[in-house]
């Protein structure tokens, strides 16, 4: 059973409002709020809402089962553009386009398309290492030191011998001149 919530001339440009709704598209709504609550851009906010009032709908019109809904087709429509003029040089204006969008949800019952990360990018993925637990034992130790060793050596800078460092003194000086 379908379910459908519309809201329209929503005072956000229709590209900004089809980034965020190509995350959510063919989530579980439950799923969809959770990511929707989590991301800081400002179209975020309504389209969350939307989900809640279509969510309402099919649970008091139609008496569905809220856990089962999934968002089936999200779209992202243009609305009316309002046009503004700013002033330019030379007595010119610039005409400037505030943009609406008008977005269309429906719900469906069933279970959703379940996201997964396809096999290619599994395999680079690499499972992390578990950390020793045994902190207290003398071969701990020794790692930490070896460690902070080499962390030692590789932020030391080399040093230079004294006909090295007047060459590389002089070399700064003309350095704002041509040598050929």
């Amino acid at each position: 059973m379908e379910v459908k919530a519309k809201l329209r001339y929503l005072r956000i440009s229709p590209r900004k409002v089809r980034r965020v709704a190509d995350l959510i598209r063919n989530y579980n709504a439950e799923e969809a709020k959770l990511q929707l609550r989590n991301l800081t851009l400002r179209s975020a906010r309504p389209l969350m809402k939307l989900i809640d009032s279509a969510i309402s709908n099919a649970k008091h019109n139609l008496g569905l089962d809220t856990t089962n809904l999934y968002i089936k087709k999200l779209t992202i429509d243009e609305a009316r553009i309002l046009k503004r003029h700013r002033a330019r040089a030379f007595g010119r204006a610039a005409q400037i386009n505030k943009r609406s969008s008008h977005v269309n949800l429906v719900l469906d019952e069933g279970k959703a398309s379940s996201i997964t990360i396809p096999k290619t990018v599994q395999k680079e993925l690499k499972p992390e290492e578990p950390m020793n637990q045994n902190l207290g034992d003398k071969d701990d130790k020794d790692n930490k030191d070896l460690q902070k060793n080499k962390i030692k050596k590789s932020v030391s800078k080399p040093k230079l011998s004294l006909k090295n460092r007047l060459t590389h003194a002089t070399r700064r000086v003309f350095q704002r001149k041509a040598i050929d």
